[in-house]
């Protein structure tokens, strides 16, 4: 319970740092043992293990319960259950690729408490401070639509009196009281289903944070660039000076980027490869077999699994914009009132800054709204050619 709370236990601060935009995933992800606690207690042990089981077997879980629900339950409800199964496969391979990449996206901490210590403005502090806001935005945000998906979920259950996504739970289900087994049954999986719908929201949402903090340092630094000559106050080798320290946080800038571009590049690829399934899934289930209910169910799903890409590909294709204004506040800046030397650096600094800050998922498409508007497309396509085969008259049939 302490665990819990401390979630969201988020402290005012006079000064907030970039590192505050990750308290929440951190914090996540310690509360479900994704980042072990480094304590060898019986308890803490056991709950790891816990914690590990009831991800790793959330798939197989939801997949038994679709697959035993096709004879009792209507399709409109087996096809819930099957597009939540699908979307449980990408969420195992992401529990184990963020847990290997954990002690990696620690080290860029003090590589942005070095860019930081750069900025000491008061417009570039409150552009970290808003930074941090936005990020604690995207978690509440993803945080209201989920849960109203799952609010749903269990409200439609409980009226009907049915398991809400019939998890097989050993020892619950061998109660011989059906009114104690149904609702003990009932208390467990939504408790199950919360702890899940929070490892997968940071999940989720961890690529799209970390790449709004590089969005705001790429933008303070195009404005120290934007900056640069125009003090008339400043001595020759203190324009050089901050012209190395422009050249200095750029190079920090495209080491974060390395760090997190690997694992962003290994989770969302397996994401997109089963969006589209998904999405289709689910469209054709609103479309053709659920009632008023489900389809609210069906679209608020939707909206939970267009939440999974959306967010970093608009922030992907965000930076790829800043990183282009970045390279134009080079080329403009006052170079002409800096001396022979440090306008020799300039060619250089704008070759490199061209290149850009770009991501892309297992190195064969990039991380772009693009991208994600042809996962949605893709969707509509799947969805033209079931209805086109008639499949859900013959199933209906």
């Amino acid at each position: 319970m302490e665990k819990l709370q401390n979630l969201f236990r988020l402290k005012h601060k006079t000064t907030y740092t970039t590192n505050d935009s990750f308290e929440i995933l951190y914090k996540a992800w310690a509360l479900n043992s994704m980042i072990p606690n480094k304590s060898k207690s019986f308890f803490n042990i056991f709950y790891i293990i816990i914690c590990w089981f009831g991800m790793i077997m959330s798939p197989i879980q939801y997949m038994i319960g679709a697959i035993d629900g096709f004879r009792t339950v209507p399709i409109m409800v087996s096809l819930s259950h099957i597009q939540l199964a699908i979307n449980c496969i990408p969420y195992v391979f992401k529990v184990f690729a963020i847990a290997a990449w954990a002690k990696r996206l620690k080290n860029t901490e003090p590589i942005f408490d070095r860019m930081d210590q750069r900025y000491q403005r008061k417009e570039e502090k409150l552009k970290i401070e808003n930074c941090v806001l936005i990020c604690r935005n995207f978690f509440i945000i993803s945080c209201m639509i989920f849960f109203s998906y799952q609010f749903w979920v269990y409200t439609a259950a409980i009226l009907q009196h049915k398991y809400a996504l019939n998890c097989k739970l050993p020892f619950v289900d061998w109660i011989p009281y059906p009114a104690i087994k149904y609702y003990l049954h009932f208390v467990s999986e939504l408790l199950y289903t919360i702890f899940l719908s929070t490892s997968q929201i940071t999940n989720d949402l961890y690529s799209a944070i970390y790449i709004r903090a590089i969005r705001t340092h790429v933008n303070l630094l195009t404005g120290r660039i934007l900056r640069l000559g125009d003090n008339p106050d400043c001595k020759e080798e203190e324009n050089r000076e901050e012209l190395l320290e422009c050249i200095k946080s750029h190079k920090d800038l495209l080491e974060v980027a390395d760090i997190i571009g690997e694992l962003i590049s290994v989770t969302i690829f397996v994401q997109f490869a089963t969006s589209a399934i998904i999405l289709g899934i689910s469209m054709f289930n609103v479309l053709v077999f659920a009632n008023r209910i489900y389809q609210i169910i069906c679209v608020l799903f939707y909206m939970c699994v267009l939440l999974q890409t959306l967010p970093t590909c608009y922030e992907s294709s965000m930076l790829e914009a800043d990183c282009e204004k970045l390279s134009l506040a080079i080329f403009h800046c006052n170079w002409l009132a800096l001396d022979k030397n440090t306008r020799k650096m300039i060619p250089y600094f704008i070759q490199r800054a061209q290149q850009g800050i770009s991501f892309t998922a297992a190195k064969l498409f990039p991380i772009n709204l693009r991208t994600n508007l042809s996962i949605a497309k893709f969707s509509f396509t799947l969805y033209t050619f079931i209805t086109e085969m008639n499949i859900g008259e013959k199933i209906k049939e």
